[in-house]
């Protein structure tokens, strides 16, 4: 073999002789104050070559020498707290779910190697670091980003230039950033980016990351229960903006150009503890509401269907809605109506000439259905048209469950649904 690996007890002489002490030395000589390391062992109860006692005792020993000192779990530890270590490490450019309730962080490339690799020039775009960045805020974490020096101790002009575009983003808004916390908005609630939040001195700050500005400068924020007392922009000298409130739809009135490029906080303060609504579809970046198929609720034997290359060259069509076969089966929505009035629905489906003719129904629970018939379009399952269904009355405001259903057992596939929209 290229390597023979050591016995067990050539390995733990060399963890205890050589390990353990230069931990020791550099916690003793040099005052290091957090040891990350990169043990890795993806199972917490699987011992291989290291053992849970080697673990443990270097664990103790760093204790012992510096209670201050922090421990990431890839030591092999995998609890975080009073009898483990002190955060934990995730994978390689990998997220939690949902916030964790301990300490983590996760590790970034710039490009897709870990070292200096001149060969690897496929660099990810500082769009991508800055919502990585607040992602890890949002879920209440740490984002730890790598560098990869060239042998002579300078870091490449690709590095520097996004380091540079976003420590000039984080210094514009950084009342957003510092000391900020993750709020109760679902990661999914604003199509426009991600809330986090501070509170302090009686008071409770929301920020809004907005990552995509809207062309009338209008932010629409979905879900927020408190009261708005105040609305500015930080980056723009604490301007004072307008804003509308309407029960779960918030307008913030920013201007039309984005005050900072890449993320535009907004700081919002609101009366009481944040809480916010979340399972519905609320008004998207330009206006109305869109029902995408990835916020559907699914019901008896449907599930989506991913894309195929319709063309040759590499496009994707998009994911759909399919299996419908039963007049039990059942896409149904959430979705919040700021105000009574008359909105105009329209829906997005592919067909073919096979399927065409079949009768569906769209219901808004408890105030009105609209029934039609398939269309097939010219390129069948394999493109997605829009077909306007008519106006929907709705005779107040509040949260509506909308559902599509066939109307009759679907004689073949009924259609691709992708989303419906109202306007």
């Amino acid at each position: 073999p290229f390597r023979q690996l050591p016995t067990e007890e050539e390995y733990d002489k060399y963890w205890r002789e050589k390990a353990m002490p230069q931990v020791a030395e550099l916690i003793k000589d040099y005052g290091v104050k957090l040891f990350w390391f990169d043990c890795w062992r993806e199972d917490p109860v699987a011992e291989g070559q290291m053992t849970e006692k080697q673990m443990r005792d270097m664990l103790a020993m760093v204790r012992e020498l510096d209670p201050t000192v922090l421990v990431n779990t890839r030591l092999g530890i995998h609890e975080v707290g009073d009898n483990g270590v002190d955060f934990q490490t995730m994978g390689d450019n990998e997220f939690p779910a949902q916030p964790l309730g301990h300490t983590w962080e996760t590790a970034a490339t710039f490009n897709h190697t870990w070292g200096y690799n001149r060969d690897d020039q496929n660099w990810r775009s500082t769009t991508y670091f800055v919502r990585e960045i607040v992602k890890g805020i949002y879920k209440g974490g740490n984002v730890m980003l790598n560098i990869g020096p060239r042998a002579d101790g300078s870091i490449p002009p690709e590095i520097k230039t996004r380091i540079s575009e976003i420590g000039k983003m984080i210094h514009q808004n950084k009342v957003g950033f510092h000391g900020t916390y993750p709020s109760p908005f679902a990661e999914d609630s604003q199509d426009w980016g991600l809330i986090t939040q501070r509170t302090g001195d009686g008071k409770t700050k929301v920020y809004l990351h907005v990552f995509e500005w809207p062309s009338d400068g209008i932010i629409r924020v979905n879900g927020l229960k408190n009261k708005v007392l105040a609305a500015r922009i930080p980056s723009l000298n604490n301007k004072n903006v307008e804003f509308v409130q309407k029960g779960l739809l918030l307008h913030v009135q920013g201007p039309i150009s984005e005050p900072v490029s890449y993320d535009s906080v907004i700081e919002l303060e609101v009366e009481g503890e944040l809480q916010a609504e979340n399972g519905f579809c609320g008004e998207i970046n330009f206006g109305g509401i869109a029902m995408e198929q990835a916020k559907a609720f699914l019901a008896g034997g449907l599930e989506r269907a991913k894309g195929v290359d319709v063309t040759g060259v590499g496009y994707i069509s998009p994911t759909s809605i399919r299996g419908w076969k039963s007049a039990d089966d059942v896409a149904s929505w959430k979705v919040y109506i700021p105000e009574a009035g008359e909105r105009e629905l329209a829906i997005c489906y592919s067909c073919d000439s096979a399927s065409a003719g079949q009768p569906y129904q769209v219901e808004v629970e408890g105030v009105d259905s609209i029934k039609a018939v398939t269309l097939a379009g010219p390129k069948g399952f394999g493109e997605f048209y829009t077909r306007h269904l008519g106006k929907v009355k709705f005779p107040e405001a509040g949260i509506y469950t909308v559902k599509v259903r066939p109307a009759d057992t679907p004689k073949k596939e009924l259609f691709g649904l992708n989303w419906l929209f109202i306007e």
